[in-house]
């Protein structure tokens, strides 16, 4: 069975929708998205600093660690976006 948290079947979590869902988060919009898959990749490793299927990988090795963690797939992406700026831009915390 899917384990369900923050709405999200996380067994049916693709790269494919971490793509997708993460470059609307740093708005670039579904219009902005039609463009080669290469492309968009390229786009989303330039916020992230990796593919969305390590994303994917990661997202699902932390909430398969904790029964009790909810944190959502956004919070997860935010934290991953922020560390990776971390070492190139000045954060303001």
């Amino acid at each position: 069975p899917a384990q369900i948290k923050n709405g999200i079947a996380h067994s049916c979590l693709t790269a494919d929708y971490i793509l997708r869902v993460g470059l609307i988060w740093v708005n670039i919009g579904d219009k902005r998205q039609k463009v080669r898959e290469a492309a968009s990749i390229i786009r989303f490793k330039a916020f992230y600093g990796v593919e969305p299927r390590t994303i994917k990988d990661a997202y699902d090795s932390f909430i398969n660690l904790s029964s009790e963690d909810d944190t959502s797939l956004k919070d997860f992406m935010m934290l991953v976006e922020w560390l990776k700026k971390y070492d190139t831009e000045s954060c303001m915390t």
